[in-house]
């Protein structure tokens, strides 16, 4: 199926009459790991005003759906500073710094509750 070479049940299973590779299967599932967290990170771009407690609730759906933390957490952060501390925050993914405070380039670090 995927063109993989298999030399057994080691490299791969079979499955309804054909063998399919283990690495195969890890590369859907690391893409769909990775498209949930996207359309968080989407999501919490495209609705500035969400809360607190739906950010943290996605953060933790997509995070036991995944078994990694999500990087919403560090989106969760940024908020979290700029509300608190007035940090201008720069758009999304800029390299270097997250934000402005003053004329202080600032870089937010969050831990996350893991």
């Amino acid at each position: 199926m995927t063109g993989i070479p298999v030399s057994g049940s080691a490299d791969a299973i079979w499955d309804d009459g054909e063998w399919i590779s283990w690495a195969y299967i890890n590369e859907q599932i690391e893409l769909q790991e990775s498209e949930a967290g996207r359309e968080n990170l989407e999501y919490a771009a495209a609705h500035p005003d969400c809360s607190y407690t739906e950010l943290t609730g996605r953060a933790a759906i997509e995070e036991s759906r995944t078994g990694k933390t999500s990087r919403l957490w560090g989106t969760i952060g940024e908020r979290f500073v700029a509300e608190k501390f007035g940090v201008v925050l720069s758009r999304a993914n800029a390299e270097g710094h997250d934000g402005h405070l003053g004329k202080d380039l600032v870089e937010i670090k969050t831990i996350t509750p893991g």
